[in-house]
């Protein structure tokens, strides 16, 4: 636990520790620092934030800052939000991190984000994977509200979600996404109408996606790509597409719009009123 005070976590070799709570309190922000271990693992070394609220299984972050490389978040839950970090208010620095098998999910129809929920706060990641994570709704590897995302040399493979089974950007985010892959994340909730197999911009979000690679995504709406205002939202969402590769020839890398139930709309990209659409070769 972190309550107004710096918390520094280092492992030369493999270890795990269970857990980690950072909130401020007072007038000085808590600090956790990350280099290397794992967080979280198969079976019983799973961590688990249980209950009707639970938030961020693997880290709970409000208001502080957490900077973490070299590490493994592996199995964690959530039943509410954030199986692998929930960061409320937070600043978040990831650097060739990994995260795989988190999950987001209560079983009675609610969970957010199974790798990364961001609220408010500030999400970096730099030379990271994340990897079959699963959420019930938005984001399976990663969900930001309001916040301001970047995104860079990081591969989204196996993720699932209803809505942006790799990266879900909701109200107004600001989400760019560099140099990054995007392959077999798809829709997990079968006969539902999920949006963007990769990535998903909702209700005012604003992404920009230069230099990507998406192949083998799967969603009803928007197999790799999809831009959309739920209803009663004013704000128009912007997906900005500069250079990269939206499926491929080989059959596999094809982008589909099919929930493995019945046919979608938009097996690369898919865009309706109130949102913006933008494509650049550079």
């Amino acid at each position: 636990m972190a309550n107004d005070r710096t918390v520094k976590y280092s492992a030369r070799f493999s270890c795990t520790c269970y857990g980690i709570f950072a909130k401020k309190e007072g007038s000085t922000a808590s600090a956790v620092t990350i280099s290397g271990g794992t967080i979280g693992g198969a079976g019983a070394d799973a961590n688990k934030a249980t209950g009707s609220d639970g938030r961020g299984g693997g880290i709970y972050a409000e208001k502080a800052t957490v900077k973490m490389t070299n590490c493994t978040f592996e199995s964690n839950t959530a039943t509410k939000s954030g199986g692998g970090v929930y960061a409320s208010s937070a600043t978040v620095t990831m650097t060739n991190c990994t995260l795989s098998g988190n999950k987001a999910d209560n079983n009675n129809g609610d969970g957010t984000s199974g790798g990364i929920y961001t609220y408010q706060g500030n999400l970096t990641m730099t030379g990271c994977t994340l990897t079959g994570n699963t959420a019930r709704l938005d984001g399976g590897g990663v969900r930001a509200e309001s916040t301001p995302v970047t995104i860079t040399n990081c591969t989204f493979t196996g993720n699932k979600a209803k809505d942006g089974s790799g990266v879900c950007a909701f109200k107004p985010s600001n989400v760019t996404i560099t140099k990054c892959i995007f392959k077999n994340n798809i829709n997990a909730l079968k006969g539902t109408a999920g949006y963007g197999g990769a990535v998903c911009a909702l209700d005012g979000a604003n992404v920009i996606i230069t230099d990507c690679t998406l192949t083998g995504n799967k969603a009803k709406y928007g197999g790799a790509v999809a831009a959309i205002k739920n209803d009663g939202s004013t704000n128009p969402s912007y997906i900005t597409i500069k250079g990269g590769i939206i499926g491929g020839t080989n059959p596999n890398d094809a982008n589909k719009a099919d929930n493995l139930k019945d046919s979608g709309l938009g097996g690369g990209i898919y865009a309706v009123s109130y949102t913006h659409l933008r494509a650049h070769e550079t």
